[in-house]
C-alpha cells in the first residue's frame, strides 16, 4: 500500500555561504598556478613522485612520478599523504605508513613520497570583471543572483531525491518479508568479491545492501504493474536525449544501447 504515505524533509535554505562556496569554485577554474619557494600548505598544488614499499620490497605497480595534487583538498589520495606533504618543499621527501585501495585494497606499505615543485594557486579579484570573464553577466550582483537561483534549484531537487528515498523505504518496511532469488544473491556476491578484495565486514554490507536492491525493484515492479504506468515514446526519447548530454555521447548509440 502505497497512498497516503507521508514523509518529512528539510526545507530548502539558500545561505551567503552556500553561494560563496559557488563563487569559490568558479574563482578556482580561473586561477593560475604560480611556483613558489617555501613548504607546502593547505590548498597549495604540488607535484610528487610515490614509492610504495612493503619490508623493503617495492610493491608492484606502487610507483608513479609527475603526479599533481592538491593538498587538503579532501580527495586524499592515500591516507596520511595530506599529513605527509604538509611542510615538504621541492626536493624533500617524507615516509609515511598508509594503506593501499584499489588492485591492493587493504594492503599496509610504507610510502614515500617526495615533492619536485610547490604551486599557488592564485584567484582572480571578486569584481565586474571577472563577472564577465566567468559569465554572460555584466556585474558581480547578477552573477550572485544567477547563482543563488542555481543553489536553489540544486536543493529543491535534492529535496525531491530525499522524499522519494524516505517514501521507498516506508514502501520496503511495510512490504514484509519478500523471498529472494538466493542463488543469484549467492552469485552476486562471489561475482564482486573474486578478487579476494574486502573484509567480513564489507562483504556484509555490500549483501544487506544488495538485499534491499533487491526488495525494492521487486516491490517498484510491482507498484507499476498495480498502478499500470507506462511510459511514453516521447517521455523515452527525452530521457535520452537528457542522459546522452550528461554523458557527452550520440544520443542514438545510447538509444541503441
Amino acid at each position: 500500500e502505497w497512498e497516503g504515505l507521508e514523509v518529512q524533509v528539510d526545507d530548502i535554505e539558500v545561505t551567503d555561504e552556500d553561494v560563496d562556496n559557488q563563487l569559490t569554485a568558479l574563482r578556482s577554474r580561473f586561477g593560475t598556478l604560480v611556483g613558489v619557494d617555501r613548504p607546502a600548505a593547505e590548498g597549495d598544488f604540488v607535484v610528487i613522485d610515490l614509492n610504495a614499499t612493503q619490508n623493503g620490497e617495492p610493491v608492484e605497480d606502487g610507483q608513479a612520478t609527475g603526479i599533481s595534487y592538491q593538498v587538503g583538498a579532501g580527495t586524499e589520495m592515500l591516507d596520511g599523504m595530506d599529513a605527509a606533504l604538509t611542510g615538504l618543499s621541492a626536493g624533500e621527501s617524507r615516509t609515511f605508513t598508509t594503506t593501499l585501495v584499489g588492485t591492493h585494497e587493504g594492503m599496509e606499505v610504507d610510502c614515500e613520497v617526495k615533492v619536485t615543485a610547490v604551486k599557488e594557486q592564485q584567484l582572480p579579484d571578486l569584481d565586474d570583471e571577472f563577472a564577465q570573464l566567468a559569465s554572460e553577466f555584466d556585474t558581480l550582483d547578477e552573477l550572485r543572483e544567477d547563482l543563488h537561483e542555481r543553489a536553489q534549484r540544486t536543493k529543491r531537487i535534492q529535496q525531491a531525491v530525499d522524499a522519494r528515498d524516505k517514501v521507498l523505504d516506508q514502501l520496503l518496511d511495510t512490504a514484509g518479508e519478500i523471498p529472494l532469488p538466493e542463488g543469484v544473491v549467492a552469485a552476486e556476491i562471489e561475482r564482486h568479491f573474486e578478487d579476494g578484495h574486502g573484509d567480513d565486514e564489507h562483504r556484509a554490507e555490500f549483501e544487506r545492501d544488495l538485499r534491499k536492491n533487491f526488495k525494492a525493484q521487486f516491490v517498484l515492479d510491482e507498484l507499476v504493474k498495480a498502478e499500470e504506468i507506462q511510459v511514453s515514446q516521447e517521455e523515452l526519447t527525452s530521457y535520452i536525449i537528457e542522459r546522452a548530454a550528461q554523458s557527452g555521447i550520440d544520443p542514438n548509440q545510447l538509444a541503441q544501447q
